[in-house]
């Protein structure tokens, strides 16, 4: 009796996880799902999520494949002075990219919020709004790039010597500046893209542009032109990209939303402008908490001491590039669930995703601590010998960003942002004194100790806690939130 009991019980749990996989499986497709039901509607959110999942995956394959290509050619063909002023360029000027000051994700939350509230005239006043204040912020930086471009010695600021690398100093600069500035008006298409959850035709033209990049360095090479040159093909793909994305976008798919002056609303551009502030701060916060690791270490115990660290932590870098696969599609997706009261799809999809991703960081984390040394033996050669205390520490690094993402991304879609902002400020004054003082008390373990302490105490605690008010508080929210889409379109 128990054991037909057992295999009665084994037969339902076996039927049961049958039902969830083509439950899972069916929303993976082309076609898109009736959404005039609240099934019909989840459906669609996780096809959505799904295709945008599968094609980030494949424009990150694109990207690393082009990178593994080109680098070795590139070395090859510039020399070492010259490789090395193209990278020192481009740590500098990348850095602009962001320089948006969060406008564009301000941008994608207004998409989500207009998206599932179905109000397309404050959709079109928003792209507008947000179009113009990016294309005013890279008119600034064009600005200040030309009046101060004439007036430095560029090949002294890079330590250049060779008469090629002195010449090509400053025009390299410029190209990339220019480049940049290019793209960051035009990343409203694709934030427009992630916001009605299509980022996966915004990861379609981000494989087109990495392609491009790859053909404009074998042109370049096999014409032997300056580095200039190289850097605009390289700079300058994505930005074409981008540029074809926006105006098929906007002159064909949703020519209803193209910028227009006329449509630019003081209210829509405050409100993006607000949300922008609270998103820079709150990833201003984080870059200044986890990108300091490395100058803590030269600081304190030499240079020297930075590599293992700094490699190590790039062997866990698999396992963020993961999460993010996972998680960046779910933010738009939560925000347009918001916008229509879907409330049981926002808890039920929260859940799942923190069991998914610890169900894939967990046993990866473990599987790098055990195997790590020998991994980077394989990798890197013996040169790079973290111990097992460091490896233990990134681990559990890992393993709580894997329990915060979900988390921030839940809050992140609803515009949950003030108090993220502040508490990712507390983590990153936290995150360096602490990690300063374990430092110097155990070496290099001490930085990544450092995080671990911070990310607890003002990460995963403080959102865990965030979350569940925002879970208790959502129909008063969802009251208060009503009429503001109508009154922007009514202003």
């Amino acid at each position: 009796m128990i054991a037909a009991q057992e295999e009665s019980c084994s037969v339902n749990k076996l039927s049961a996880l049958r039902e969830r996989f083509w439950r899972a499986s069916h929303v993976v497709r082309l076609r898109p799902f009736d959404v005039s039901t609240p099934q019909g509607r989840s459906d669609e959110r996780y096809r959505r999520i799904a295709l945008t999942t599968l094609t980030s995956v494949a424009a990150k394959c694109a990207g690393v494949l082009s990178f593994l290509i080109s680098v070795p050619l590139t070395i090859h063909y510039l020399g070492a002075e010259r490789y090395g002023m193209w990278m020192a360029i481009s740590s500098l000027v990348w850095m602009l990219a962001s320089a948006d000051f969060g406008i564009g994700y301000g941008l994608m939350n207004m998409m989500s919020e207009s998206y599932g509230k179905e109000d397309w005239d404050a959709a079109a006043r928003y792209v507008s709004s947000g179009f113009y204040s990016l294309l005013t912020v890279a008119s600034l930086i064009l600005a200040c790039a030309f009046l101060v471009y004439p007036h430095v010695q560029w090949q002294r600021w890079f330590n250049v010597a060779s008469p090629v690398a002195v010449h090509e100093a400053g025009p390299t600069l410029l190209v990339l500046i220019v480049c940049i500035a290019a793209i960051i008006p035009l990343s409203v298409t694709q934030k427009v893209q992630s916001g009605f959850q299509q980022g996966y035709i915004a990861n379609l033209w981000a494989i087109l542009g990495s392609c491009m990049g790859l053909i404009g360095v074998l042109v370049c090479i096999w014409g032997r032109v300056g580095l200039p040159w190289l850097v605009l093909a390289v700079a300058g793909a994505p930005a074409l990209a981008a540029l074809f994305n926006t105006g098929y976008t906007f002159l064909f798919q949703m020519s209803w939303l193209r910028p227009r002056l006329s449509l630019v609303r003081s209210q829509s551009t405050k409100r993006l402008l607000g949300l922008g502030l609270l998103f820079f701060v709150f990833q201003l916060a984080q870059v200044v908490g986890f990108q300091s690791d490395n100058m803590v270490l030269a600081h304190i115990l030499g240079a020297s001491k930075v590599p293992v660290y700094a490699v190590t932590s790039r062997m866990f870098y698999v396992v963020g590039m993961l999460m993010g696969f996972v998680i960046a599609p779910l933010w738009p997706a939560y925000g347009e669930a918001f916008a229509r009261g879907d409330i049981a799809w926002l808890k039920r999809t929260l859940s799942r995703s923190i069991v998914l991703m610890l169900a894939i960081c967990i046993p990866a984390n473990i599987g790098l601590v055990l195997a790590g040394k020998w991994l980077l033996r394989l990798w890197v050669g013996p040169q790079i010998a973290p111990s097992y205390t460091l490896l233990l520490g990134i681990g559990l690094s890992q393993t709580l960003m894997a329990m915060v993402s979900p988390l921030s991304a839940f809050l992140n879609g609803l515009n949950v942002l003030g108090k993220q902002a502040i508490f990712a400020s507390l983590m990153a004054v936290t995150n360096i004194s602490t990690s300063i003082y374990l430092t110097r008390r155990i070496g290099v373990p001490g930085v990544i100790y450092g995080s671990v302490i911070a990310e607890s105490l003002f990460f995963l605690l403080p959102f865990a806690l965030l979350v569940r008010h925002t879970l208790r508080n959502l129909p008063n929210m969802l009251q208060g939130a009503a009429p503001l889409a109508a009154t922007i379109a009514n202003e």
